[in-house]
């Protein structure tokens, strides 16, 4: 880990107190049923972002690309969401809106430890899957949940959209396709059974940990296997995403028509998924030339 972090032009007291701010994530719920969080515990926090509000808008990094709008997605593409709210904290105080106020506190968390590990694309702090034109699937705090994108209310949310180029890999399978499959089949034994809850403990890790190589197709099968098998697997947001990918490269490959084809799971994801952190996740998606950015989404128009 000394290593991995030499690069970091700062001391071990610097890059320690995301570590720990982490991990007091990791014992906090954050479902709307959470107990109130103390606004004192957190407006340091605040004051910091918003300061980093006053330099030049994170957005303009994407400008140059196409605005999208619900009717322009396709199931599997990728759903980036950057650190930006448009909501103030005072305003949250005011409202007594302690998930919001969470929220708050945990994008500003997953931000600065990036940051601070020198990840690049440390702004991406959120990331799903699409299974259809509306419909998102992606591990939060209260687990796999599938949401609506149309109509949504939530301000300042703003994704960026990554879509595989060519999702067609041979005798009718789509890769993109499989993908929102396996997503959504995952979400299913979360909602019957609460088998996929958020892996609050991995997330640090990932953060400031190396990816690591993806998993053996055995051992990608496996997760799931315990999964139906009833024992749960927690998964964080990004790890959810490579893992849903990694999880349909392996099923097509399985099935007597794709086990012919030549796929190799880690054409997709050559990443542990556990060790993948959403500003990895980013990365990884950035260098790969089967995936591409095909635009952004705002929270006020869709």
């Amino acid at each position: 880990m000394i290593i991995y972090l030499k690069h970091i032009d700062m001391t071990i007291s610097k890059w320690i107190k995301p570590l720990l701010f982490s991990v007091l994530i990791c014992n906090m719920g954050c479902s709307k049923d959470s107990a109130p969080i103390n606004p004192n515990a957190i407006k340091e926090e605040s004051r910091k972002e918003n300061d980093n509000r006053q330099a030049p808008d994170m957005r303009s990094k994407y400008a140059g690309f196409k605005q999208l709008y619900c009717r322009d997605l396709k199931p599997g593409d990728i759903m980036l969401k950057l650190n930006i709210s448009d909501r103030s904290f005072l305003q949250d105080v005011t409202t007594n809106d302690h998930h919001a106020i969470f929220e708050d506190f945990v994008r500003n968390a997953i931000f600065l430890a990036q940051k601070l590990t020198g990840r690049k694309n440390a702004e991406i702090m959120h990331g799903g899957i699409m299974i259809n034109s509306s419909q998102i699937v992606e591990s939060s705090g209260v687990g796999i949940g599938k949401y609506e994108l149309a109509g949504s209310e939530d301000l300042g949310t703003y994704y960026v959209v990554y879509r595989l180029l060519n999702p067609s890999v041979g005798a009718g399978f789509s890769m993109s396709e499989a993908a929102g499959s396996a997503s959504e089949f995952l979400f299913s034994m979360h909602k019957d059974d609460n088998l996929v809850p958020y892996n609050f403990r991995g997330l640090p890790w990932a953060v400031l940990l190396p990816n690591g190589t993806a998993k053996s197709d055995p051992q990608i099968m496996g997760i799931i296997d315990k999964i139906i098998n009833g024992t749960k697997q927690e998964m964080f947001c990004s790890q959810f995403v490579v893992y849903a990918y990694q999880l349909a490269a392996v099923q097509i490959k399985q099935d007597p028509k794709g086990s012919q084809l030549g796929i190799n799971t880690k054409d997709y994801f050559d990443s542990n998924d556990a060790r993948t952190s959403p500003a990895d996740l980013a990365t990884l998606l950035q260098n790969n030339p089967r995936f591409a950015m095909v635009g952004y989404m705002t929270s006020n128009q869709r």
